[in-house]
């Protein structure tokens, strides 16, 4: 598995970690070409700004969104689905067995190209379907256990898209982060007091790049702390499963 996720990762941005705005010539040099192009195209987006409620939107000062992390294989938010990058290296699988009884999601993940791929967090789902507890361990911290409603708490009637979670950022300090949904399976992530940090964007239609596979959607952020990057994956799984289910 360690040898396919390096593979996939090397034919995503070639063998040798660089900076998102770099361009070196060689066989994957293609591949920045789409990632340049779908930038450009990000960035002109009609829906990129003011997604807030109005009285939001006049505090949102927008740093650049100099990173990305691309979705693959399946659209089901629980199963089957890779995330991955390396610029910086991001790598996790979401698997889902669905139980007669209980359904468990397990996140695995690397946190270096040459690292074991080793359990992240799990979710425990009531039923199938439901959402139940979670356990979240990153190397070297305690796990961390607690109900999976903690990721897609509500912000009230006022912000009736945005569902919150908490998690500590660049500068070791605890804030509100929250997803906003936006049309057509597309979310904008926001940091207090309402800054957009992230765009999740659906490729339409499907980007197909050979020996890595389907990449359905792209997230760009502007932050360098993999703790927040996992936690906001997280949620960014649990807000999409639940818009499904209600049929958003």
């Amino acid at each position: 598995m360690c040898q396919r996720a390096a593979a996939a990762i090397d034919a995503l941005h070639g063998s040798s970690p660089r900076s998102p705005s770099s361009v070196a010539p060689g066989p994957w040099h293609g591949l920045h070409f789409i990632k340049r192009r779908r930038q450009s195209r990000m960035s002109s987006h009609p829906r990129i700004r003011y997604t807030l409620a109005p009285a939001m939107a006049q505090s949102i000062v927008d740093p650049p969104l100099n990173f990305e992390v691309h979705f693959l294989d399946s659209e089901d938010p629980r199963h089957g689905c890779r995330v991955m990058s390396t610029a910086p290296f991001v790598f996790y699988t979401f698997d889902t067995p669905i139980g007669f009884l209980d359904t468990h999601t397990t996140i695995s993940g690397m946190i270096r190209v040459d690292a074991e791929i080793v359990p992240f967090a799990t979710f425990n789902w009531f039923g199938s379907s439901a959402i139940g507890t979670m356990t979240i361990t990153w190397p070297g911290t305690p796990p961390h256990n607690a109900h999976m409603g903690e990721l897609v708490a509500s912000m009230g009637p006022t912000m009736p898209n945005c569902r919150r979670f908490r998690s500590h950022g660049p500068d070791g300090l605890a804030h509100d982060f929250w997803w906003h949904r936006l049309p057509n399976g597309d979310y904008d992530l926001y940091c207090e007091p309402g800054t957009r940090i992230g765009v999740f964007r659906r490729a339409r239609p499907l980007e197909h790049i050979p020996n890595v596979g389907d990449i359905f959607a792209t997230l760009w952020y502007s932050f360098q702390h993999p703790p927040l990057l996992l936690k906001a994956i997280l949620a960014l799984c649990l807000n999409r499963w639940l818009d499904l289910q209600e049929g958003r």
